[in-house]
């Protein structure tokens, strides 16, 4: 009965019904799979990014864009907008299967959503094999089960609203994103909340949601940052490589000792910072024209910057980022 309340609840979202029918959804250890689902809704929302090892390899500060996510798609299975919608991407490699090639058994990529879009996450951390191993075992479920249940449908063949690549189940069923995802930890196995929740008034604004994307594999330490994924009010949903330009916002404090003025800031990763200095008439000069003193390489943490300013009546700081 769930099958056929399904079936025609997909021929009104309108996922081109004239297509000719398509293959199920596939799914394979290593693959990318990103849920969709929202509080109250009738439905959940599946899609294949494809293999991890795409944004694995995916060139320094490169963008991929999924034309399978949509404004479209979203707002037809959950209402009139995309507020309120939450969504996780994740993968797993698991024991005896192909994508132990691409990393150790119970490696996990899952992501880590951002409360500030501007401002990187915490990076998850790494654990032995066998918690990871728990959370693998869930990821593939979550995978296999879409696979299940795109594969059955009316008269037993896969139905023209099911792509390789998209399968919308029902949120109820004992085979949907939101029964194995659970309380956004991966049904209770995972380390914190994967998932990226849409504000409220998200799709009246123009600020867009990132979630960062991190490959976990068995070992203690931070998890490695692959980049981020981010979506639009207007449905764009992409890929953001690690190594463009996403520096966090700086936070500066001050310390005077005599005449030397420190200036403490935090910093990324093999970005430059550039101390710029000036005075209260200088305000009103372009920053390329104040005084600055030779950048340093950011760490990943807090770095410090001395400036003597004998015979200077004040000063006013600015730090600048580059690559």
């Amino acid at each position: 009965m769930i099958r056929r309340l399904l079936f025609a609840a997909l021929a009104a979202v309108a996922l081109s019904q004239s297509a000719v029918e398509a293959a199920p959804f596939l799914y394979r250890n290593g693959d990318v799979v990103i849920g969709f689902r929202k509080s109250g809704a009738t439905y959940d929302l599946e899609i294949n990014l494809g293999s991890v090892t795409n944004f694995i390899n995916a060139p320094a500060g490169s963008t991929i864009t999924n034309t399978n996510v949509t404004a479209s798609i979203l707002k037809q299975l959950f209402g009139t907008n995309v507020d309120n919608v939450e969504f996780g991407a994740i993968a797993c490699a698991r024991i005896g299967d192909a994508s132990t090639n691409i990393a150790p058994a119970s490696t996990v990529w899952a992501t880590s959503p951002r409360a500030n879009s501007m401002v990187r996450s915490d990076p998850w951390l790494r654990f032995s094999a066998s918690v990871l191993g728990n959370a693998a075992a869930k990821v593939e479920s979550i995978g296999n089960n879409a696979t299940n249940y795109s594969a059955i449908d009316l008269g037993g063949t896969a139905s023209a609203t099911n792509t390789a690549s998209l399968v919308v189940v029902a949120d109820s069923s004992p085979e949907s994103y939101n029964t194995f995802m659970g309380a956004g930890n991966i049904g209770g196995t995972f380390q914190g909340l994967v998932e990226q929740l849409t504000p409220a008034s998200f799709s009246s604004g123009s600020v867009a949601v990132r979630s960062d994307f991190y490959d976990i594999r068995p070992g203690s330490g931070n998890a490695t940052y692959l980049g981020y994924f981010q979506l639009t009010p207007a449905g764009v949903f992409t890929f953001n490589a690690a190594g463009g330009f996403d520096p966090n916002p700086i936070t500066m404090a001050v310390g005077r000792t005599n005449t030397v003025n420190t200036i403490l800031f935090n910093t990324d990763s093999g970005y430059h910072y550039t101390l710029y200095y000036t005075n209260s008439p200088g305000l009103t000069a372009t920053i390329s024209q104040w005084g600055s003193l030779t950048p340093v390489v950011g760490t990943g943490s807090p770095m410090s910057i001395n400036d003597d300013s004998a015979g200077a009546t004040n000063r006013v700081y600015i730090i600048g980022v580059s690559p």
